[in-house]
């Protein structure tokens, strides 16, 4: 679709803190974030340098660790995309409730920047 309409694919990749941090001291907690967020990095670099020249689309990224939604409200809003695809991984076996980032992405930010076309078309 970016080759279509001459764009280009921006990807962000959060990563829950807990699921970086394993220890309980404050300085082996940022040396974990420091050591998850560069290994983050490095693997994203990687796809997006794949993708980006077997597609000749231009791939640009960020990740992030941190509040998952807090970290994807603070992107769009900075960013302003004008489409987002969005990645759901299987269930873990024990979370039943899931985590429900689609449902907030779609209720508390989406509505920020669709509200006035649902007026226009919708009254």
């Amino acid at each position: 679709m970016a080759k279509v309409f001459k764009g280009e694919i921006a990807l962000f990749h959060v990563k829950k803190a807990t699921d970086v941090v394993k220890k309980e001291s404050q300085l082996s907690a940022m040396r974990n974030l420091n050591a998850g967020y560069m290994e983050m990095e490095k693997q994203i670099n990687a796809i997006v340098n794949t993708y980006s020249k077997k597609f000749g689309v231009p791939l640009s990224y960020s990740c992030a660790i941190g509040n998952v939604k807090h970290e994807i409200e603070h992107y769009i809003d900075n960013e302003k995309p004008d489409f987002i695809v969005m990645g759901k991984r299987k269930p873990k076996l024990f979370n039943l409730l899931g985590d429900h980032i689609i449902p907030f992405v779609l209720k508390n930010i989406m509505d920020r920047y669709f509200l006035p076309i649902k007026k226009m078309f919708w009254n």
